[in-house]
């Protein structure tokens, strides 16, 4: 007994089967080129975290093609467009973000406006239309 001396009747027995019979699990095999492309970089983006390889060659080419190089917008636009096919929907565009919001805003408008034209009723004693109940199928 002591220090790396456990007990005799708690050690391993000859010929007793292990505790642990598949042992410590493998680490998953990581392709050498993932490796890379998930490497930080010291250099950080708008957030101020740094960026991996892989977000900084995309920053680079998202910059040489907003600089007039034809090839990387191409490019750009068929990563782009492989992204959207990956996820099965198109992401909303800035112009279309625009759009939803106006219509929430006018939509809120029109529930303000209505709001009020029912307490108008309601102070000059009219009474509200009974509303019909939903119909069931």
């Amino acid at each position: 007994m002591g220090y790396r001396h456990p007990p005799k009747h708690t050690r391993f027995k000859k010929g007793e089967p292990s505790r642990n019979p598949y042992g410590r699990p493998k680490k998953p095999k990581v392709h050498p080129v993932i490796k890379i492309l998930n490497r930080k970089l010291n250099t950080r983006n708008d957030e101020g975290k740094r960026m991996t390889v892989e977000d900084g060659i995309l920053v680079n080419l998202v910059k040489n093609a907003l600089a007039g190089d034809h090839k990387a917008a191409v490019t750009v636009f068929k990563l782009r467009n492989d992204a959207e096919r990956a996820l099965g929907e198109r992401p909303l565009t800035a112009a279309e973000i625009r759009k939803q919001e106006a219509e929430k805003k006018e939509r809120l408008e029109l529930a303000a406006k209505l709001t009020d034209l029912l307490e108008e009723e309601a102070a000059r004693g009219k009474p509200e239309r009974p509303r019909k109940p939903p119909e069931s199928t």
